[in-house]
């Protein structure tokens, strides 16, 4: 089971969420004082004019799930001896049984299943004799040995998943009862081998982060909005797709040169109790982390925009928690604790090109400012506890995005057409690592984390219908383009729902 969020960390999110909503809705009078110190122009500065061409322009559609890819962890969950057992024990992830050598038959036979009834052994990989080797973490054992089930009527074989036994001091002369050939197994605890992908970045649990051009526009608004994304086969600790839910609001301040905005994102994904030789749901409701922005306008005309700011991601998901199972008994050994905080300045332009054209985008760098502590048990079954083995800092990543529209359809803004606009749009989105991110060890169990390098290439078309002037519904779908280095999704579907009020 998960540890509850600490009291304190929740009422710190609060107070930052809070001091961000105080700087929007403070004083006018307070406003005139801060343009004090901005030059001549600043000063005269104002909001994008509402109704102005400017000003209808449309939020991006957006493109990813989270920006850091994928790389594969070895976990290997000790097993524990049965008491009746005298030689090598494994946890065999196929019958979620123990398995040993029977001190009668000198076979690797399931523990709690007679020799009656099917059986199991296991080989080196193709029928060979085991062969001791070291591994890349100085461990010593058999590796990759086949699960081979025998039909005791027929003998009919099936082999399956690959199991590692690590070395001990007295050797079992065991029989291939298939090739009749002796070899030697080595007693020692025993380990199931498993490897699961996960996230570089397990701070952002299974809901996934929400960069500025997710739905987003360069342009301070006064909206509320809601977006869903569909995403297929992300490529979690197993891959699944993703429902994702992110409704926010913006609201402007300062006659509308800046504006705050908050996003509380959740979705039907992965369950963040993950167990890695049984039962994981895949539909589980999971609450994301909350993200907080300030944007400003640093300079505009008629025709064109420049606007930049912050924000912070804060970590209010669960964290992530890897079990595994012995019989009805199932143990904890690894947790990834939710504590980074993502700090993402940007800068974003919109540009009338005439004609019915326009563009938008936003350049943006992701910092994990603090990183994620790894805790691990290496006897989940004995006598082991949870204690820290490293903290996973998420590799600094850029984006880029850029997007183009065409107005199909523009009514003046005297029309009392319900559609008041139409504009498909096409979107280009570069996804970037600029530094590697962390792993832990926690040997001999395995390793989690490390990706050197991550670039994905996406591409989003879609459509936005505007009804009153006010309300836009967008729809699009976002594919990865060949020769990027990983892929964040197979593909996403997008809705998103805005709604103009107050000044704009």
């Amino acid at each position: 089971m998960l540890n509850a969020r600490p009291t304190t960390r929740i009422c710190l999110q609060c107070l930052i969420l809070s001091a961000c909503m105080a700087v929007g809705l403070s004083h006018e009078a307070r406003a005139q004082d801060l343009l004090e110190f901005a030059d001549a122009d600043s000063a005269s500065m104002s909001g994008v004019p509402s109704g102005s061409p400017l000003d209808r322009l449309p939020d991006l559609l957006g493109d990813f799930f989270q920006p850091t890819g994928s790389a594969n962890a070895t976990f290997r969950p000790e097993a524990a001896f049965p008491m009746s057992a005298t030689g090598p024990v494994v946890l065999d992830a196929a019958s979620n049984r123990f398995v040993y050598i029977d001190g009668s038959n000198q076979l690797l036979v399931p523990g709690n299943v007679g020799l009656g009834t099917n059986f199991v052994f296991f080989r080196a990989a193709g029928g060979g004799l085991l062969t001791e080797t070291t591994n890349a973490a100085g461990v010593t054992g058999y590796f990759g040995l086949e699960r081979v089930s025998i039909n005791s009527t027929t003998g009919a074989q099936t082999v399956t998943s690959s199991i590692d036994i690590l070395s001990g001091t007295t050797p079992a002369t065991v029989t291939d009862p298939v090739s009749g050939t002796p070899f030697t197994a080595t007693p020692g605890n025993a380990t199931l081998s498993i490897v699961s992908g996960t996230t570089t970045s397990p701070s952002l649990g299974n809901v996934g982060l929400m960069k500025m051009a997710s739905g987003g526009s360069p342009i301070p608004r006064d909206r509320v909005f809601f977006n869903y994304n569909y995403f297929g086969s992300v490529p979690l600790a197993n891959r699944t797709s993703v429902n994702q839910f992110v409704p926010g609001f913006e609201k402007t301040f300062l006659s509308g040169l800046m504006s705050v905005e908050a996003r509380f994102p959740f979705a039907a994904t992965l369950d963040t109790n993950i167990n890695v030789n049984g039962s994981t749901g895949t539909t589980t409701g999971q609450f994301g982390d909350i993200s907080v922005a300030l944007k400003s306008i640093l300079s505009r005309s008629d025709n064109w925009l420049v606007s930049g700011g912050l924000q912070l991601v804060l970590p209010t998901a669960d964290d992530i928690s890897y079990s595994v199972t012995d019989g009805a008994s199932t143990r904890e050994f690894l947790r990834i604790e939710n504590e980074a905080v993502h700090v993402m300045p940007f800068l974003g332009a919109s540009y009338l090109a005439g004609g019915g054209l326009f563009l938008q985008g936003f350049f943006q760098i992701d910092a994990d400012a603090n990183g994620m502590p790894v805790l691990a048990n290496s006897s989940p079954f004995g006598t082991g506890t949870m204690t820290q083995v490293g903290r996973l800092n998420a590799a600094t990543m850029m984006y880029l995005d850029m997007s183009a529209g065409y107005w199909l359809i523009q009514e003046p803004a005297e029309s009392t057409s319900p559609l008041t606009a139409v504009m498909p749009m096409f979107e280009l989105h570069l996804n970037r690592s600029l530094s590697s991110s962390d792993s832990a060890n926690f040997s001999p169990l395995g390793t989690i984390g490390r990706q050197d390098s991550f670039q994905l290439l996406n591409t989003t078309f879609g459509m936005v219908f505007e009804f009153h002037h006010n309300t836009r519904i967008s729809a699009g779908y976002s594919t990865a383009i060949p020769g990027g280095k990983a892929k964040d999704f197979e593909g996403q579907f997008l809705l998103n729902v805005s709604h103009r009020f107050g000044r704009n």
